[in-house]
């Protein structure tokens, strides 16, 4: 068999119940992502994009609007305020594209929430399962979440469909034989990330459209010549990509902190750090980590929010002075306050050769403080909360969308009772009744 078969056969195995379990925690988790960012500039321009497209299809922000325009607003802002969860050891984020196909894809299709779920376990186990297959050059150049995503949404389609294995198989090739999205976005304030999430999502369901209607893709699109492995990745792994038997989904980490996962860890000690040191008396903090955070997150003075999430130096200052990271943190009125800009010019970021060694295996950081005396105090982090190593727990993640809701769209009475349906339905409900009183 080659690799695309072995996964398709991996995807379309039984699913156990605590598998579905896992999924209406991550599906809880992308909706409170997608209300938090419902006060940010793009899903305003959105909404005012939208107005005359009002119908019956919930956006999770926007009121309910035609099936396409809900599906666009909603899966544009699954990533805007990076909370996102986390497939650590492919570096990629499976829910904001897995999450909104099989969502939308499901009331289309008038399906079971059960039916929902089975599709989410099953794209979750793709995306983490070829993830692995790409190495530090691709990640270096191309926006994994997208560049696995479409394959993703193929697979997580094809299961809203019920196709059969070689149906799945033509979806997954031909999701892949597109499959892109350049890092250079980041060297940017635009929103070229959201867009991919969208893109991701509509070319991957309309791959597994396509195979329902009888389109072939190749069964060696991974490993083939001019395959996907041979452009995209230089040294890849594929003996990793089946190891363990447990579905994927249950290795995947929830974000507690508005920022970039790379900054996750280093918020964790300095939020150890907090209540230990007084801030007015520092004369100086050092942040160390991995290469890969360095790369991504060290950014000394961010000018707007999408930069602040992306600073381990506002990150740290943020955590140090008030012992907590909010969204409200990255607001430009928070990234200009003179407190915060202080400490943040005092904050050294550098690279630890033991978390790099660690990476991506874990999420590691160290944040060392400095007082007026000399004396200094170190706090390590081996793997950052949300992993499986420190799960969060219900009540975190409750807490988590709750606040993210309230940040977004206030505290209305839906948002509680869309989280109980999400967490608490029968199985055999229909999807549309989990989403009746949708925000």
């Amino acid at each position: 068999m080659t690799l695309a078969e072995q996964l398709v056969a991996r995807c379309q195995r039984p699913v156990p119940e605590a598998a579905l379990e896992q999924a209406r925690r991550h599906v809880l988790d992308w909706v409170g992502c997608v209300l938090g960012a419902a006060r940010e500039p793009l899903a305003k321009q959105l909404r005012s994009a939208l107005a005359k497209k009002r119908g019956s299809t919930p956006s999770f922000g926007a009121g309910r609007l035609e099936p396409e325009a809900a599906k666009t607003y909603a899966t544009a802002l699954g990533n805007l305020l990076e909370m996102d969860d986390l497939a650590r050891a492919a570096l990629l984020h499976p829910g904001p594209v897995v999450v909104p196909v099989a969502v939308y894809a499901g009331l289309e299709q008038g399906v079971s929430w059960k039916d929902t779920l089975l599709g989410i376990v099953r794209g979750y186990e793709a995306a983490a399962r070829l993830g692995v297959l790409l190495d530090g050059f691709h990640y270096a150049r191309w926006h994994p979440t997208t560049t696995v995503g479409m394959a993703a949404a193929a697979v997580t389609a094809s299961s809203l469909r019920s196709l059969t294995a070689l149906q799945t198989l033509a979806a997954l090739a031909n999701g892949l034989s597109v499959s892109g999205g350049l890092w250079h976005m980041r060297h940017h304030d635009v929103a070229t990330k959201q867009w991919h999430l969208v893109h991701a999502g509509r070319s991957g369901a309309h791959a597994a459209e396509m195979a329902e209607l009888g389109f072939t893709g190749s069964p060696e699109i991974l490993e083939g010549p001019q395959g996907w492995l041979e452009v995209l990745s230089q040294s890849p792994p594929p003996n990793s990509m089946f190891s363990g038997e447990e579905w994927s989904i249950h290795s995947v980490s929830f974000k507690p902190w508005p920022a970039c996962r790379h900054c996750h860890a280093a918020i964790d000690a300095a939020l150890a750090l907090h209540s230990d040191v007084a801030v007015a008396e520092l004369g100086g903090v050092v942040v160390e980590t991995y290469a890969d955070a360095m790369t991504f997150c060290n950014q000394p003075e961010p000018r707007t929010p999408g930069e602040g999430r992306f600073s381990l130096q506002h990150c740290v200052s943020v955590a140090l002075l008030q012992g907590d990271v909010k969204a409200a943190d990255f607001a430009e009125s928070r990234l200009t306050d003179p407190q915060v800009v202080a400490l943040r010019r005092r904050v050294r970021v550098s690279v630890q050769p033991s978390f790099t060694r660690a990476y991506p295996g874990h999420f590691g950081s160290a944040v060392k403080v400095t007082d007026g005396t000399g004396r200094e105090t170190t706090v390590s982090i081996a793997d950052a909360k949300g992993d499986p190593e420190w799960p969060l727990m219900d009540h975190d993640l409750l807490k988590k969308y709750h606040d993210l809701a309230e940040w977004g769209v206030g505290n209305l009475p839906e948002v509680s009772e869309l989280a109980n349906a999400i967490l608490q339905a029968p199985l055999d409900t229909p999807l549309s009744e989990i989403f009746v009183t949708a925000p």
